[in-house]
């Protein structure tokens, strides 16, 4: 685990950001000498911060076969389930029932944040609705694999950027 965040950490300082947005997940919330084994799923969740702004995405892969695109994971559908219901004047309770729509138990964590100039309104569970222009990260997580990603609220739907 300490060496998937030292890689983390090498690649942000050769794309010229040096400042992760949060402690990163490396397979455990908290990396340790662990190995991690053949066959395990490995949660990778990271940001970084680039000129003060907050970008990130976070990933499942099975040690020792990665992630192809073409790979789905039980949380891609609840991801893009959740993406086509974050469109303007959606609110948390909106939110909630496409989640609690796939059967899948809520998470511990938030599932959507505002970021920007780090974690801003709205905090998922907040009152209010989203608005075009907001950037949020979406978090879906299901059977033990997760899918993340930053996204702008347009007039039109939501979109995933980067």
């Amino acid at each position: 685990e300490c060496d998937l965040k030292a890689l983390f950490e090498q690649r942000m300082c050769e794309l010229r950001t040096t400042t992760p947005a949060f402690e990163g997940t490396f397979g455990h919330r908290f990396p340790s000498a662990r190995a991690v084994e053949a066959g395990e799923l490995v949660v990778l969740d990271v940001g970084v911060l680039v000129d003060g702004y907050e970008g990130g995405l976070a990933r499942t892969v099975v040690c020792g076969q990665g992630r192809s695109e073409s790979m789905a994971s039980p949380a891609d559908g609840l991801f893009d389930a959740l993406l086509a219901a974050a469109r303007p004047d959606a609110t948390a309770d909106d939110l909630w029932a496409v989640w609690d729509a796939t059967g899948i138990a809520r998470p511990t964590e938030p599932v959507v944040v505002g970021v920007g100039l780090g974690v801003e309104p709205p905090i998922f569970g907040d009152v209010g609705a989203l608005a075009a222009g907001t950037t949020i990260s979406i978090r879906a997580e299901a059977g033990g694999w997760v899918r993340r990603e930053t996204v702008l609220v347009t007039e039109s739907g939501a979109e995933v950027l980067g």
